[in-house]
């Protein structure tokens, strides 16, 4: 039993050694730089994207964001956090004016655009706007990205 303990020993340090000399991570060396990240990185607050978007605002460089404000992010994690933010923001604006130009665009090109499935169903482009609309009222709800 013992000569065993010391073969698996002897086994683990020439895994280590070899990870070293070959310069590919073990697997423990994985394990622990995920464990690692994850640790270091807490997950963004309402808070800190309030900080993060003034100083942004206010002409600050990433690096300079990441070093004053979020000293366990990198400059990175910051620059990707701020663009998803501006992703979500321009998502929700949507009213009064830009709705009113969607409607505008939607009348402009709504014939053009039924046309398509129309030519594929051989009906009318009315007709099938009409079905889509009384059958697939929530069609947002199924396919969200549309």
């Amino acid at each position: 039993m013992e000569g065993q303990t010391v073969e698996a020993d002897y086994h683990q340090q020439d895994c280590n050694r070899s990870s070293i000399v070959s310069g590919t991570p073990s697997e423990t060396d994985i394990n622990d730089q995920t464990r690692s990240s994850i640790t270091n990185f807490p997950p963004w607050t309402a808070a800190d994207d309030d900080v993060l978007a003034s100083a942004r605002a206010a002409g600050l460089n990433w690096q300079p964001i990441a070093t004053k404000f979020f000293p366990s992010k990198t400059a990175n994690a910051c620059r990707k956090r701020h663009e998803r933010l501006m992703e979500r923001r321009h998502q929700d604006d949507w009213e009064g004016e830009r709705l009113e130009q969607l409607s505008q665009v939607y009348f402009d090109c709504r014939k053009e655009m039924w046309s398509l499935m129309a030519a594929r169903l051989g009906e009318r482009w009315s007709l099938v706007e009409s079905k889509v609309c009384i059958f697939f009222p929530p069609i947002h709800l199924l396919y969200p990205r549309c």
